[in-house]
């Protein structure tokens, strides 16, 4: 038997976990918060609220947004639930009602946002169970991110030039770790990238890493790091050597672009 316990011997915050992943896999991702909430009331979470960290991770914003949305955004510096995200560690403010906690939402070690919630009185279990939810709101939001566009949307607080739209599309997760080794890296100018690029991988002992920067700016800088990335990958994932690598993007960018391109990594 896969469990140990059947769904009649567990509490009725475990049994909200469970129904929260089988509910969500044929919902789509804005759904996300009224399950959730629905989740949360289970084990006692009132006023259940998930904030998203923006593009250029400098705020908070409230995901679904809804009518004056604005008023909602939430600074990295200065709020709780900023300090949540920064610190990556659960927040509590005392209110009328019982206390306000705030978690971080992880995947791994990338930070994606926070969530809220009003307990009457949070004891360790409760805060355990909001941390557990905050965790499977991090799996939910990487699977159903590439399925529409909301998350994006929301994400952005400036519109995205082309060049940026191209590079943010093949980028890797800015941050990733292990129990041996992390990584992270930002993009600036957030929306308007244009030939600097990264990308890594970690499989067994060994971490890979590259930064690429793309002769010139725009698109054109931007496409010939696209180029570089693509060619990185399809010969790190082929088993080549990090000469074999260097030649790879070397011929890549010599076959698709005038004489004088170069892209320096």
């Amino acid at each position: 038997m896969p469990w140990s316990m059947s769904a009649d011997d567990r509490s009725p915050g475990e049994q909200a976990l469970g129904e929260l992943i089988d509910a969500a896999h044929l919902r789509q991702v804005d759904s996300l918060p009224a399950l959730l909430g629905v989740a949360g009331a289970r084990f006692g979470a009132r006023d259940l609220q998930l904030l998203l960290v923006d593009q250029s991770q400098q705020s908070l914003i409230p995901y679904p947004p809804a009518g004056t949305w604005e008023e909602d955004v939430q600074s990295l510096d200065g709020t709780v639930p900023g300090r949540a995200f920064r610190q990556v560690q659960t927040q509590e403010v005392d209110t009328a009602d019982g206390a306000r906690v705030w978690v971080p939402v992880l995947d791994g070690v990338d930070r994606l946002g926070v969530i809220g919630a009003t307990f009457s009185a949070p004891d360790p279990l409760a805060r355990q169970r909001l941390l557990q939810l905050a965790g499977i709101t991090a799996y939910l939001l990487v699977v159903k991110a590439a399925v529409g566009d909301s998350l994006v949307r929301v994400s952005r607080r400036e519109p995205m030039s082309l060049a940026g739209e191209l590079q943010w599309s093949i980028l890797p997760p800015l941050s990733v770790g292990t129990e041996r080794v992390a990584i992270s890296a930002m993009l600036e100018p957030c929306y308007d990238v244009g030939g600097d690029s990264i990308d890594h991988a970690i499989d067994g002992a060994t971490a890979h890493f590259a930064i690429f920067d793309a002769q010139g700016h725009g698109l054109r800088a931007g496409v010939m790091a696209s180029l570089a990335v693509s060619a990185y990958r399809n010969t790190r994932r082929a088993g080549g050597s990090l000469p074999q690598i260097a030649a790879a993007i070397d011929a890549a960018v010599a076959d698709q672009f005038d004489e004088g391109a170069f892209v320096t990594a």
